[in-house]
């Protein structure tokens, strides 16, 4: 008889052949239920069988009508639906949940027992409405099957996304559902990322490409590339590397870079043709990339034309200074730090009289002037405190013959400079000068006397055939005039600076007709005086007789402030003020109190007046002359005027062919009784200056940004100021605040670790020597938690128009992690060869029609197969398989390949002379630091010895099994056939106790005889029971506890435990409910209990304490006593084994124990027991892991 239950999801008996072509149709569809469900091969057999026979049979009445009937049947019953990670639920044709699993009602968040029963809607009101919903409906009405992608809001706001299959079936829809949200999340993030450096790439102002290191052709470029090689971006893909150098180079790039560079490499310099044809000199660093799945290389290019220029002119100019200095008459000395002579030029002889072969008298005090030697020894302290400063310095020498020479130049101290380490003096000979100063010094004592009383001073310009401008020397009292010191500089520059704008033009054109002409003429002008005093003089230019080719121009000033002072000042003010109404690039319009305009300039007019200029003024106003959106934009601040406030703020103004930014400016004007007549408009462009200030905002934004979204510190260093910027990375990386520094160099130095600064700075000022550009270094740097982090630090050098560095900029990078992972691979290299494990590494991808390479095997692997690592090496795996190689495993390690995951077979593997051995091996995919594939590790442990005994082993068990099925047979024949007898012998010893027996020899015969059959049932009843629990597979397990287990056998044995007066404790808060047959656990508990009780000792009242606990997720339950106790040596091996006794008790039967035991294991735990002689026992019982 069949029974078919659709709540309980049991279902016994045959399929019809309808039921089994349902089932296997469903099976052969759905390739994630056929992965879930678990089918005998037995019951996939009498699928097949019922499938031939479909045409003969039909029981529309056995027919299974629900997908869980189908399900139960292949062994899928509803506790693995519940455990299911896959969300399951069937909707009956009024949306009703019918059934719905654990996961799916997670993803719903709502707990299974509420879901049950309602429908749809109930549960998510307005979900009618939902694109979701109307596809379900669809599968419904029309009985079609679906999947697909949908989202999901739910009450609080957030969203869900899931991946839906659906099929209808009897009752309604089958829907299984899983929870994608986690993956869309991650492929978003990816697919940022990717965007975002992407534009670091494009927008990078250094030129970049990458081309694939096969063909050479380019796959991207930068737009810093295609401005500076001039082809577009079409042009470039369809050209190589090639095809941007000179032929002359294009070998030499095949051989340099034909091969892969295994990473970063600096290439050095090469030279590039662009699409007009320059040739310019590059320096390029290159890395190999993995692009759009194409091996590739990606290529970053500095332009150094422009440098090697430069070194050329470097070079061209040391010549010319060493001809300089070999031919010139000056004297040119080298020093070191005791002011000892390594060099003088030979006009150092010209000049003293002395070789280098007479240094020591040269460099004696003799040789100086006695009055100056002071002076000489105070100038030497001042050059030897004063690194790189050139000291300008004038004394007085002794020639050789004892003339006395005056010489004037310069000492600088280079020792710090690695190409010099000395102090370099450079002097001329002036005595000649002296000499002459010395006779104009009396002659223009008298001068400056007579100019004084006069308030005049004089002005000399002098004119050199190879000079456009002029020589100018200042009387002492010309410098008087104009307010200045005499150490003041007076070249022409500031004498143009000093003379009122207005002059300046008409007094440089007099000058110049004076030279050019020969004539005297006359001016007056206005200087400025630095403490900002106007003074007006009176200059006469009188040409005078040229000498040696040189043209002289006497100039005489006085000071005539006073006789005009009052009408230049007037006129002066009447200048500015026209001047500036006039020229101004400001608008300016002055109106009354009416708007009526009074004045306005050209600029106003130009920008928003419909008159022109020269037409009356008389009833104008803002109103009828303005554009009507200009003229309200003022018309509320003219008014605010009007009431005294002062008007400063930016508008928007319309114009003709675009709105601009104007600065607007509203004054007030006010008459002698201090009242507003008048206001005065003034309107400024700064358009270009808003515009420009948005651009730097822009721009500063996206600097902000790209330092934020790269993983480097960024650092930006103002050599001249000593001002060092850090960017976001430097708390990221280090944990540092930007507040925690000054911004300057010297708190760099002092987080450099000090083992690596004197190697970092000698490195730096090596670069700087040879004129680098490009600064890299490698060290420690010291975090804000005071450990130490390994850095790459990289950085550009820029210099000024005078070739010294102005600034520096650059990034860090932390590789602590990187060179940790050096030290663990180092570490694990030697772990690698000293291991008995075979060891084999090869290529992440197959490179050539051989397959995957071989790129290192150990020794390990060397001995087991013979083969040599030449001979290995470049070789694929596949060489060790052959005819006895597991055909499944090898099928195993090449799914777990293509999908590149972890793996672990067992094979036969053959050695080099063709032996077969047998490998436990296990392989797994080597990714680099982004996450790329590099290579295949494969372990391998020999295990021919372990495959020989477990074959031993498995042969054993056989025959053991054998052996038992056969003896458990003979059992249940032993108990069959004495069942019969038994029960005639127990019939006629209840019929013998109806009858009284005189005799008591025959009535002590028969009594031995009724407890020997009695002893004989009770066995064959034990040996019945035992049968049964080894036999029975299919044990019902439910939720027992072990609280009212416990209650229950207490109250059984309540007589046995008030005689024996024991004390019995519990503790079940640790786990009280597990998943166990009632039935056994009684039986534990019961059997326990008894033997505690029965075995206890004489000498002490019976102390029982059973208790529960979790351990390695297990639950466990123990039973100590303190009874009798057993020599665990003496019955260890034999404790629960049937019918073992080992204490005296008359209703003692031996398989206690042995019950217990075989119920434990049956449900798959395990017990133990620990107990010593006069002391007690416990039994410790283990049961299955939770979960």
């Amino acid at each position: 008889m069949k029974n078919q239950t659709l709540t309980g999801f049991t279902l016994s008996g045959e399929l019809s052949p309808e039921q089994a072509s349902r089932l296997l149709k469903l099976i052969k569809t759905d390739e994630e239920l056929f992965k879930k469900i678990s089918i005998s091969e037995k019951k996939w057999l009498d699928l097949e069988r019922s499938l031939a026979s479909i045409q003969q049979e039909k029981e529309s009445d056995d027919v299974i009508k629900s997908i869980p009937d189908l399900m139960v049947y292949a062994g899928y019953n509803q506790l693995n639906m519940d455990n299911m990670l896959e969300g399951y639920q069937i909707l009956g044709f009024n949306w009703e949940y019918i059934y719905i699993n654990e996961s799916a009602a997670n993803q719903a968040r709502y707990p299974k027992q509420y879901l049950e029963g309602k429908t749809m809607p109930e549960v998510f009101p307005g979900i009618e409405g939902t694109v979701l919903f109307g596809r379900l409906k669809t599968c419904m009405e029309n009985g079609l099957d679906d999947s697909f992608i949908s989202s999901f809001s739910y009450a609080d706001g957030s969203t869900s996304w899931f991946d839906l299959r659906v099929h209808p079936v009897p009752e309604g829809l089958l829907m299984l559902s899983t929870d994608i949200t986690g993956i869309r999340k991650t492929n978003e993030l990816l697919k940022k990322s990717e965007a975002d450096y992407f534009q670091l790439f494009m927008k990078n102002p250094q030129p970049m490409w990458i081309y694939n290191i096969n063909t050479l052709k380019f796959l991207e470029v930068n737009e810093a590339a295609i401005k500076h090689y001039g082809y577009t971006r079409e042009e470039f893909q369809t050209m190589t590397a090639l095809d941007v150098r000179p032929e002359t180079e294009c070998q030499k790039f095949i051989d340099t870079f034909g091969k892969k560079l295994g990473g970063y490499a600096l290439s050095g310099e090469w030279k590039h043709r662009k699409k007009n044809g320059e040739i310019i000199d590059v320096e390029i660093s290159s890395y190999d990339v993995l692009f759009k799945d194409e091996e590739a290389r990606h290529v970053m290019i500095i332009d150094i034309t422009q440098r090697k220029k430069a070194e050329e002119q470097i070079r061209l100019s040391e010549e010319r200074f060493r001809a300089l200095v070999e031919n010139g008459h000056d004297a040119i000395l080298i020093r070191n730090e005791d002011f000892r002579l390594t060099y003088c030029s030979p006009g150092t002889k010209k000049m003293l009289g002395y070789s280098r072969d007479e240094e020591p008298d040269l460099n004696s005090e003799q040789t100086y002037h006695a009055d100056d030697w002071t002076y000489v020894n105070q100038l030497k302290q001042e050059v030897l405190n004063s690194p790189g400063k050139s000291i300008a310095a004038s004394f007085r020498r002794i020639h050789k013959n004892g003339n006395i020479v005056w010489v004037e130049g310069y000492m600088t101290n280079l020792l710090h400079v690695p190409a010099v380490k000395g102090i370099i003096s450079n002097f001329t000979d002036i005595t000649e000068r002296k000499i002459h100063e010395a006779s104009l010094a009396k002659n223009q004592l008298y001068l400056e006397m007579a100019q004084t009383i006069g308030k005049t001073g004089h002005m000399i310009f002098e004119w050199s055939p190879s000079e456009k401008e002029p020589v100018i020397s200042w009387s002492k009292n010309l410098y008087k005039l104009h307010g200045l010191e005499k150490t003041d500089s007076t070249d022409g520059k500031l004498l143009m600076e000093m003379v009122h704008p207005d002059d300046r033009r008409q007094l440089s054109d007099l000058i110049m007709r004076a030279y050019l002409s020969n004539q005297s003429q006359e001016v007056d002008y206005r200087i400025t005086r630095p403490d900002g005093s106007i003074s007006l003089l009176n200059g006469k230019l009188i040409p005078l007789p040229a000498e040696d080719s040189k043209k002289i121009v006497f100039g005489i000033s006085q000071d005539i402030t006073r006789e005009k002072l009052s009408e230049e000042k007037i006129r002066q003010s009447q200048n500015l003020l026209a001047g500036y109404f006039n020229n101004t690039s400001e608008a300016i319009c002055i109106i009354d109190r009416k708007r009526k305009i009074l004045t306005h300039n050209r600029v106003f007019e130009n920008m928003c007046l419909e008159v022109k200029t020269g037409e009356l003024f008389d009833n104008y106003t803002l109103e009828n002359r303005l554009q009507p959106a200009f003229y309200h934009i003022l018309e509320d601040k003219i008014s605010n005027a009007l009431r005294g406030e002062l008007i400063n703020c930016d508008v928007l103004i319309p114009r003709k062919k675009k709105t601009e930014w104007w600065s607007l400016s509203i004054r007030p004007a006010r008459d002698n009784r201090y009242a507003i007549s008048s206001i005065a408009i003034v309107l400024k462009n700064i358009d270009e200056k808003r515009r420009a200030e948005e651009e730097l905002r822009i721009s500063n934004e996206r600097y902000l940004y790209m330092t934020k979204a790269t993983s480097d510190a960024i650092w930006d260093w103002d050599v001249e100021k000593d001002v060092l910027y850090r960017g976001d990375g430097f708390e990221t990386l280090f944990g540092y605040n930007k507040k925690d520094f000054s911004g300057k160099m010297q708190e760099w130095n002092n987080l450099v670790h000090p083992d690596d600064l004197e190697r970092v700075e000698s490195n730096y000022q090596k670069l700087l020597a040879e004129g680098e550009n490009i600064w890299f270094d490698e060290y420690r740097y010291k975090k804000a938690n005071g450990e130490y982090a390994y850095v790459i630090d990289k950085g550009i050098i820029i210099r000024n128009s005078h070739g010294k560095i102005s600034r520096m900029v650059g990034a860090m990078q932390d590789i602590t992690r990187r060179k940790k992972e050096e030290q663990r691979l180092k570490m694990l290299e030697a772990v690698v060869m000293q291991t008995s494990d075979m060891v084999l590494i090869t290529e992440a991808r197959p490179n050539g029609p051989d397959g995957r390479k071989t790129v290192y095997v150990n020794d390990a692997f060397c001995r087991t197969t013979g083969y040599s690592q030449e001979d290995f090496l470049g070789k694929n795996p596949k060489l060790l398989q052959g005819k006895l190689s597991d055909k499944k495993a090898i099928q195993k390690l090449k799914t777990a390949i293509g999908s590149w995951s972890s793996c672990e077979v067992e094979t036969v593997n053959y050695a080099k002379n063709g032996m077969p051995y047998w490998v436990e091996m296990s392989i797994m995919p080597i990714t680099n630091e982004k996450g790329e594939y590099t290579h295949w590790v494969g372990v391998q442990k020999n295990v021919t010895e372990r495959k020989k005994k477990d074959d031993e082993k498995k042969q054993l068990i056989e025959e053991l099994t054998k052996n038992n099925n056969e003896l458990r047979q003979f059992s249940y024949i032993t108990s069959h056939n004495l069942r019969a007898p038994l029960t005639n012998l127990l019939a006629i010893i209840e019929l013998t106790k109806k009858f009284t027996i005189e005799d008591k020899t025959l009535q002590k015969l028969l009594d031995g005889f009724a407890k020997s059959t009695y002893n004989l049932n009770d066995t064959l009843n034990d040996l019945i029971h035992i049968l049964v629990i080894k036999e029975n597979t299919n044990i019902v397990n439910t939720e027992v506890h072990f609280t009212s287990t416990y209650n229950k056998t207490r109250c059984s044995i309540k007589t046995l435990i008030e005689k024996s007066e024991a004390e019995i404790d519990t503790d079940f808060s640790a786990i009280d409910t597990i998943i166990f047959n009632p039935v056994y656990l009684e039986s534990i508990f019961m059997n326990l209990l008894v033997n505690a009780l029965r075995y206890s000792d004489p000498a002490r009242k019976p102390v029982i304490h059973i208790c529960s606990s979790i351990e390695k997720g297990q639950p466990v339950l123990r039973f100590s006593d303190n009874g009798l106790g057993m020599n665990m040596a003496r019955v260890r091996d034999k404790i629960f084994g049937l019918y073992q006794k080992f204490h005296h008790h008359p209703e003692s039967k031996g398989i206690g124990l042995y019950l217990v035991h075989a119920q434990v294991t049956a449900m798959g735990g395990s017990i133990e027991v620990d107990s010593k002689e006069k002391e007690g026992t416990t039994f410790t019982i283990k049961f299955k892991p939770l979960g």
